[in-house]
């Protein structure tokens, strides 16, 4: 089985990137994705999803939103396979200096009744991301590093 998600890789001006936490993973850490809803397509999805797991509108925000990367990975012992649709957002103002609400204004409630969603929100530099990231964005931005920074030693 195949879900389609989408989500968006927000890039401070200094290059750190603001990272989600996940109530179901103590020590992992994302980006704002999820699934894709029927008649949406990918950009409008990972718009969206950034707004429920950060309060924040792309659309209002000094910056550009570009196409990165389809990624899959496997997730629940192999049984599913996500095709991710990675967009980037690339500030262009200092966002950790900007006073922004972020949070997550969703939540979703799991067969056994757990709450989930996005309790913390940090920026991480690429060391950061590559040390407390999730499986698939280690690979993300392992794949597309000449892409996240234009003069990287």
């Amino acid at each position: 089985m195949i879900v389609e998600v989408a989500g968006i890789l927000i890039q401070n001006i200094d290059g750190d990137f603001l990272m989600c936490h996940p109530t179901n993973h103590p020590d992992i850490w994302s980006l704002p994705k999820g699934h894709i809803e029927e008649g949406e397509n990918p950009k409008d999805a990972a718009i969206r999803e950034t707004i429920e797991e950060t309060n924040l509108d792309i659309n209002k925000l000094d910056g550009v939103l570009t196409f990165l990367t389809t990624h899959k990975y496997k997730i629940e012992g192999g049984r599913k396979t996500k095709n991710l649709h990675v967009f980037l957002f690339k500030s262009n103002v200092d966002m950790k200096k900007m006073e922004l609400d972020i949070k997550c204004v969703s939540s979703f409630t799991t067969q056994n009744g757990e709450v989930l969603e996005m309790d913390k929100h940090e920026w991480f530099d690429y060391d950061k991301v590559m040390e407390k990231g999730m499986r698939f964005m280690k690979n993300i931005l392992t794949d597309h590093k000449k892409d996240l920074f234009i003069n990287l030693n």
